[in-house]
C-alpha cells in the first residue's frame, strides 16, 4: 500500500514539475511531510533540485537519472505557479525571444510577483536570474500588455534592429496575442513617459 503522502504528491503534481513545501496542502504537520520527503529523496521516488524544490522522477528508458533544468523551476517559482500567471519574461531576454535583439542574454530577466525587492539576482543551479518587482500586480488578464510596456518603456536599450522591422515583429506579436491599444493605454501611466511614443506609432 502506497503512503498516503506520496500519492497525494502523484495526484497533485507532475512528473518532473518543480514544486515546494508551501505547495503541499496535506493533513500532516510540516515536520511529517518533511520527514517523509527526505524519505522519499532516499527512496528514488523524489528527486531534491534544492532546497524546498522537489519533482516526482519521470522514468527513463535508458534508466538514466531524471533531471529538470533551472529555466523550469524558475518558471515555475517566478512566471506561472498552479496555471497562475504570476510573472513574465523582460528585457534582453525577452526582446530576445520575440526577435528585436539579437543579444543572447547570460542571465534571464524576469518581472514577478514573488519579487518584493526592486530588483534582485537569484542563483539556481549555477545559473543567475535577475528578478525585479513588478509595477502593477501581474495576473493571467493583464501579463502579455505589462510585457510589451516593459520592452516600450526601455525600447533603446533593448532593441536592436531598425524601427521598422522592429516595428512589425511588435506590431506582429501584439496582434498574435490580441493586445488592444486600450489595453496598453490602461497600464500605460504606471511606466515612464517614453512608452506612449511608442504606442503612437504602433499600428494595430
Amino acid at each position: 500500500m502506497k503512503n498516503k503522502l506520496y500519492l497525494y504528491l502523484q495526484e497533485n503534481f507532475k512528473e518532473n514539475e518543480p514544486f515546494f513545501y508551501k505547495d503541499i496542502n496535506f493533513s500532516s504537520s510540516i515536520d511529517s511531510i518533511r520527514h517523509q520527503i527526505s524519505r522519499f529523496v532516499k527512496e528514488g521516488k523524489l528527486c531534491k533540485y534544492n532546497n524546498g524544490t522537489f519533482f516526482i522522477p519521470k522514468n527513463s528508458l535508458l534508466g538514466l537519472p531524471s533531471v529538470i533544468s533551472s529555466e523550469k523551476v524558475a518558471a515555475s517559482k517566478y512566471i506561472k505557479h498552479n496555471d497562475e500567471i504570476i510573472g513574465y519574461y523582460s528585457g534582453h531576454t525577452f526582446a530576445n525571444q520575440i526577435g528585436v535583439s539579437l543579444q543572447v542574454p547570460m542571465v534571464k530577466e524576469i518581472i514577478s510577483n514573488k519579487c518584493s525587492a526592486i530588483v534582485r539576482t537569484v542563483k539556481l543551479n549555477k545559473k543567475n536570474f535577475q528578478i525585479r518587482k513588478p509595477k502593477v500586480i501581474i495576473n493571467n488578464d493583464n501579463y502579455l500588455t505589462l510585457q510589451i510596456l516593459s520592452l516600450l518603456e526601455n525600447y533603446e536599450k533593448f532593441v536592436d534592429l531598425e524601427v521598422n522591422d522592429a516595428k512589425q515583429i511588435i506590431e506582429k506579436y501584439i496582434q498574435k496575442n490580441n493586445i488592444k491599444k486600450n489595453d496598453l493605454l490602461r497600464y500605460a501611466d504606471n511606466f515612464n513617459s517614453r512608452v506612449y511614443k511608442y504606442i503612437s506609432i504602433l499600428e494595430f
